[in-house]
C-alpha cells in the first residue's frame, strides 16, 4: 500500500512509513494537546518536503490568528498561500449555522483541486455543535466522510475530546475514519505527559502503544518511538 509521510518527526516509524494513501485518519485530543499543530505540520511538510499542495479548512479559527500561531513555529502560511501551495478556507461558526454540513461539504469539494494532494479540517467538532440530534449527527458525519473519501486526497480531520487522559469515549468518527490517533494528556507523578497512540490504521501494521511527544518550536509536534510511557515513571 502506498504511503504518505505524515510530516509528525517520529510517527512514521510508528505507522511502518506513513499514512495510507487516500485515507481519512481522525486526530483526537483535549485542549492544548496540538490538534491544529498537527493538521498544519502534515500540510506543511508536505508542502515543501514533497511538493504536495494542500488545503486546510478551519472552523474556529480565524486567518489572521492562524497566520499568527503557525508563524511561532516557523511556518509562513501567507507565503504559502501566495505561491499557491497551500489554501486556507476559514469558516466561523457563525458562518457554519448559516452553511450547515451540506454547504460545508460544497465548500471543500470547491476548495480540493485535481492537484491537491493533501486536506486538513480542523476541528470537527465545530460542526457536531451545531446538530443537537445525535440521529442527525450521524448522518452528517456519514455524509462528510464519504465525499472526502471520494476526493482522492489523504485527509487528517482533527475533534476535540471530552476527555484529555486515558479515560474517554467512543464518538461515531472514530468507527468511520481509516485511521486514529489519540493525543492524550497522562500524569504521572504529578506531571503532564504528552502521549500519542495510534488506535487504529487500516491496512496497515502499526505500533499501538502511548508514545511520549513534545510539542516545539523547532519541529512543532515530536513523537519519540523508542520511548514508553512506563519508563518515564
Amino acid at each position: 500500500m502506498e504511503r504518505v509521510p505524515t510530516g509528525i518527526e517520529g510517527l512514521d516509524e510508528l505507522l511502518g512509513g506513513g499514512f495510507p494513501k487516500g485515507r481519512i485518519i481522525l486526530v483526537s485530543g483535549g485542549p492544548g494537546t496540538g490538534k491544529t499543530v498537527f493538521a498544519m505540520q502534515y500540510l506543511y511538510r508536505g508542502v515543501v518536503e514533497h511538493g504536495d499542495k494542500g488545503v486546510f479548512v478551519t472552523l474556529d479559527e480565524p486567518v489572521e490568528r492562524l497566520d499568527e500561531n503557525m508563524a511561532s513555529f516557523g511556518i509562513d502560511l501567507p507565503k504559502l498561500r501566495e505561491e499557491g501551495k497551500l489554501s486556507i478556507v476559514a469558516l466561523n461558526p457563525i458562518q457554519f449555522v448559516t452553511i450547515r454540513p451540506g454547504g460545508l461539504i460544497h465548500i471543500i469539494r470547491e476548495a480540493v483541486k485535481p492537484d491537491v494532494k493533501r486536506l486538513a479540517i480542523d476541528p470537527l467538532t465545530t460542526m457536531l455543535l451545531q446538530e443537537k440530534d445525535p440521529y442527525q449527527q450521524r448522518l452528517d458525519i456519514m455524509r462528510l466522510f464519504s465525499t472526502l473519501s471520494e476526493l482522492g486526497c489523504t485527509v487528517v480531520v482533527t475533534s476535540e475530546a471530552k476527555h484529555a487522559t486515558l479515560t474517554r469515549t467512543f464518538h461515531v468518527e472514530e468507527f468511520l475514519a481509516d485511521g486514529v490517533i489519540i493525543l492524550h494528556k497522562v500524569i504521572l507523578k504529578s506531571k503532564v505527559i504528552q502521549a500519542l497512540q495510534i488506535e487504529k490504521m487500516r491496512g496497515v501494521t502499526y505500533d499501538g502503544q502511548l508514545r511520549p511527544y513534545q510539542i516545539t518550536t523547532e519541529k512543532g509536534i515530536v513523537v519519540y518511538p523508542k520511548e514508553r510511557i512506563i519508563e518515564l515513571e
